[in-house]
């Protein structure tokens, strides 16, 4: 699948993949507020159509914009490249 991988990356097509860990870091966040997203919203709701549906997760977009919107604190520093890396099955 290397020629795949050229493929998808050259930078002359107009849409460029990236790949990344499924564990990084970014998407922890990301994927905490959709499930704040689905608790306070999706679950135990119904909704009579999309459009509703669309409306309430919209609402909920500028509720959370408005009251609940915090900073993001960034903790990882990064790895240091020179340092080695610790067995841990020692």
């Amino acid at each position: 699948m290397k020629t795949r991988q050229v493929f998808l990356e050259n930078p002359q097509h107009r849409i460029r993949f990236a790949y990344t860990p499924k564990h990084c870091s970014w998407l922890n966040p990301i994927e905490n507020w959709f499930a704040k997203l689905q608790r306070h919203v999706i679950t135990n709701s119904s909704f009579s159509s999309v459009k509703e549906l669309e409306a309430q997760i919209r609402a909920y977009i500028d509720f959370y914009n408005r009251c609940l919107v915090k900073p993001l604190k960034w903790k990882f520093k990064g790895f240091v490249k020179a340092k080695k890396l610790k067995n841990i099955n020692c």
